[in-house]
């Protein structure tokens, strides 16, 4: 079980570094690529990411780890425009998740985890 774990941590890195990576590529010379203002979602009586602040420079890569139900996903679906936050906003590029996110949706390139590891 903890090989499973640990090789499904490592998925998850993969998948984030790409996403990451993609949009590092695609606007290089901006140097603050990703900001997050206090980022907050509640599903009716649980709190699934609560004020989540941090931004990624260009250059950087970051990974998200935690145990399940700790709001790896339920971020990065806020940041992909698949969730809307609660609460708090995110930058991509300048542009805010909640304002613009058709526009940002043009830079995001995203391998969800259910379906990275079909066929394996």
């Amino acid at each position: 079980m903890i090989e499973y774990l640990i090789f499904y941590s490592i998925i998850r890195l993969c998948v984030l570094g790409v996403f990451l990576g993609r949009i590092i590529k695609k606007r290089a010379g901006t140097m603050e690529i990703i900001q997050l203002q206090n980022l907050t979602k509640v599903y009716k009586n649980r709190v699934a990411v609560d004020h989540l602040s941090f931004s990624i420079n260009e250059g950087e890569v970051l990974g998200l780890l935690g145990f399940n139900g700790a709001g790896k996903t339920t971020t990065i679906k806020m940041l992909t425009g698949l969730a809307k936050p609660t609460s708090g906003d995110a930058l991509i590029f300048g542009k805010s998740i909640t304002k613009h996110t058709n526009e940002i949706k043009q830079y995001l390139n995203v391998a969800p985890q259910e379906t990275a590891m079909q066929g394996i």
